[in-house]
């Protein structure tokens, strides 16, 4: 994993961005798109990044809203849980794999 690039210089403008707003599916899929141009990697397609969105939504990771824009398209605004619907989650998950 070390030839991968840190990726806390887009963490972090996902964090204000957060305290500003929740993200769109653009902002994820800029950041991925940069993340995987310093690692010299193919990116996935839009679709496939809105997919994988989808798959963590409905896995109650993050928290996902379509908003319409009108005649320009639909978006998803992404929304992380709370720190104690994490604990939620992680501990749901331990008591399962026992």
């Amino acid at each position: 994993m070390s030839c991968l690039p840190s990726p806390s210089r887009y963490w972090r403008r996902f964090n204000r961005k957060r305290v500003e707003k929740d993200l769109s599916t653009g902002d994820v899929y800029a950041a991925y798109e940069g993340v995987c141009g310093e690692a010299g990697l193919e990116p996935f397609s839009l679709r496939k990044v809105s997919d994988i969105i989808t798959e963590l939504d409905s896995a109650g990771l993050i928290s996902c809203r379509l908003v319409s824009k009108g005649r320009y398209g639909r978006t998803r605004l992404i929304s992380w849980p709370s720190n104690s619907s994490m604990e939620r989650i992680y501990e749901r998950e331990r008591q399962d794999r026992f």
